[in-house]
């Protein structure tokens, strides 16, 4: 995930500082936050880019997959079997809500110092400038399975920087995972 910030200041290494004290008192750990700049940046982020690498989360729980419509019902897992294995894997990996979740928790950082950034990740774009993604949709892949879109249309962002009142995203499948519904930094 990279966070290209479109403004000199506040400087990198200061919104890194930030951006880790942050997470500290969320369910989601930050293995690796690297900051880029140089010539390695194209010259529209002025600020330099953050890397996140490693999101988990801190407390491990049953995990269902990642996909848009992974289903919370270990019966219907593929390739699980109830009487060979009964056991549902704990795991620290982030499933479609959890990374709403994460995600909303980043735009809400980036609207609270109001820094105008580029935040996309493998999967999608999450915000453009001031606007912060609030749909996440997916797109049914030859009838096989469901992937995110990586982008959402115009209806999709919304400007909140001044808003007292901070959204909360929305999903057009029953992606599985949990979303925390409370707002630690408003």
């Amino acid at each position: 995930m990279i966070i290209s910030l479109l403004e000199p200041n506040p400087g990198c290494l200061d919104v890194r500082d930030r951006l880790k004290k942050w997470f500290e008192s969320s369910r989601f750990l930050l293995n690796r936050v690297n900051v880029r700049t140089g010539p390695i940046v194209p010259k529209r982020f002025k600020g330099g880019q953050i890397q996140i690498l490693g999101v988990r989360l801190k407390k491990p729980k049953p995990y269902f997959g990642n996909g848009p419509f992974a289903n919370n019902d270990p019966m219907k897992r593929r390739g699980w079997n109830r009487k060979a294995d009964p056991v549902v894997a704990k795991l620290s990996f982030l499933e479609g809500l959890d990374w709403i979740e994460f995600n909303d928790e980043l735009n809400n950082f980036c609207d609270h110092f109001f820094l105008r950034a580029d935040i996309a990740s493998a999967r999608c774009v999450i915000r453009r400038g001031q606007l912060r993604r609030v749909r996440y949709e997916s797109t049914q892949i030859m009838g096989h399975h469901n992937i995110w879109r990586v982008r959402s249309g115009p209806e999709g962002y919304i400007c909140s920087c001044e808003s007292p009142i901070v959204p909360f995203s929305t999903t057009n499948g029953e992606p599985s995972g949990f979303y925390k519904m409370l707002n630690r930094h408003a």
